[in-house]
């Protein structure tokens, strides 16, 4: 008899897509370690002593929500967990690549969906974001960048044909399957942080963010990972976002870390890398390049984190990835620049 393919699928444990990032960043390590020159290479010396003399900066915050609820920009509401959690959902699904639009950050994306949220919660329903046009998105995410509409002529935010396109996608998918709302999404996850990851990759293409290296499927996740962090930030780890399984997440690989772990000399870059770095030169998506930087990312916190618990100071990965992307916030006048890649997934 043909075996039942229903019962083979229900006995195979699912994959955690958390460990695919970890397990092939890995990959990528070893595979350019034995170049001539390796693209990136993590120095293991300087990591210890960084993290040695250094150990007061590598503190958890007593709170759940510290790294999320303190900062202004960012909406959250307890009241009223739906609109958080689309809040979040659509913040997530526009946080990429705004590099080319010199001076806007982070901090404008979140204020300006913030101020959406603020003026029209419905404006972030499924039904509306499913329809989105890139006129209606444009004027949303300059808003807290120009205030004054004469100053925003001319001004394009990168990449707003895909930003438009990833909301649509995002509203249709939660109309289709969820009923319209990022909280039944949630509520899908039943309590756990990788099952959240999974939901996310498989309704969503847009942040299914992999590559591929000299033949080797490559998997960073990193909106789909850090969606799920931001929704434990923004419930603090309460309600909604009390997710058991955080500590399994890995870094959020995208340009800040690198950026700060090569100033503080623990990742090091070949002379030709470093000098596209330097002059600003564009990386292209999908090099060999833009791979090896961002594996050696995710290695290189994860080998933080066993460096710390040496010296009794217990961190999850995702923790420690908050602290250093506002340590490297908090310096960026001080530091050289970030790579430079045009690209969708961070």
């Amino acid at each position: 008899s043909k075996p039942d393919i229903r019962t083979m699928r229900s006995s195979v444990p699912p994959s955690n897509p958390s460990d695919k990032v970890r397990a092939s960043a890995r990959k990528v390590m070893e595979l350019i370690r034995s170049d001539e020159e390796p693209l990136v290479r993590i120095d293991e010396a300087k990591l210890e002593e960084e993290i040695k003399t250094n150990l007061d900066k590598y503190k958890v915050q007593k709170e759940v929500g510290d790294s999320w609820t303190r900062w202004d920009f960012h909406f959250s509401d307890p009241k009223n967990p739906d609109l958080t959690a689309q809040y979040v959902l659509v913040l997530d699904a526009l946080n990429f690549c705004f590099w080319p639009l010199p001076g806007y950050e982070y901090e404008h994306l979140a204020g300006a969906i913030k101020a959406v949220a603020e003026r029209d919660p419905t404006l972030l329903g499924a039904e509306n974001l499913a329809k989105i046009d890139e006129e209606t998105l444009q004027n949303w995410l300059l808003a807290s960048f120009k205030s004054n509409e004469e100053d925003r002529k001319g001004i394009t935010i990168p990449g707003i044909e895909e930003r438009a396109r990833f909301l649509r996608e995002v509203g249709c998918a939660l109309l289709e399957d969820f009923e319209g709302k990022a909280t039944n999404l949630i509520k899908n996850a039943k309590g756990s942080a990788i099952n959240l990851v999974r939901l996310v990759c498989r309704h969503f293409p847009g942040f299914r963010d992999h590559c591929v290296f000299r033949g080797k499927q490559v998997f960073f996740l990193k909106r789909a990972q850090i969606f799920v962090g931001d929704v434990y930030g923004a419930f603090e780890g309460k309600g909604l976002g009390a997710l058991k399984d955080m500590d399994k997440l890995t870094c959020f690989p995208d340009y800040r870390i690198p950026q700060l772990l090569h100033h503080l000399k623990i990742m090091c870059y070949s002379k030709s890398l470093d000098a596209k770095i330097q002059s600003k030169a564009e990386i292209v998506a999908g090099s060999e390049e833009e791979i090896a930087i961002r594996a050696a990312t995710v290695v290189a916190v994860e080998w933080i984190q066993r460096i710390l618990s040496k010296y009794g100071r217990d961190a999850s990965v995702y923790q420690l990835d908050w602290m250093l992307w506002e340590r490297g916030e908090a310096i960026l006048t001080e530091i050289g620049p970030h790579h430079r890649t045009k690209t969708v997934y961070y």
